[in-house]
């Protein structure tokens, strides 16, 4: 609730990536080959298909642009907010950083 968040306390800023756990992320993906979306796909987890279709094309078609945006960044501050404190770090990191790059697309396809 927001009554209860304290600046500085948990889920704070203090608790985000630093700028080179991002750059470690990001090197990661970027050698992983292929393109962004593509490196995000996580072929090799099939639960991600299950029914044949990935949940986020679903999400992506079925809800207006600006709304999309908004559930993407919502899982950024989810995923990055919980990194550490939930499974391992970096997974989360690496999640926050799918719906980082999907609503980067969705802002790029409105130019």
């Amino acid at each position: 609730m927001a009554a209860d968040y304290e600046l500085g306390g948990p889920g704070s800023c203090a608790d985000w990536p630093s700028i080179e756990e991002w750059e470690q992320i990001q090197d990661a993906m970027n050698n992983a080959g292929g393109s962004a979306l593509e490196r995000a796909r996580r072929p090799n987890r099939p639960h991600y298909k299950v029914g044949g279709i990935e949940s986020i094309d679903v999400i992506r078609a079925k809800l207006p642009p600006e709304a999309y945006y908004g559930f993407c960044m919502g899982n950024v501050m989810k995923y990055t907010q919980r990194a550490g404190h939930k499974g391992e770090r970096l997974d989360d990191l690496k999640k926050a950083l799918d719906y980082l790059r999907w609503a980067i697309e969705c802002e790029e396809q409105k130019e």
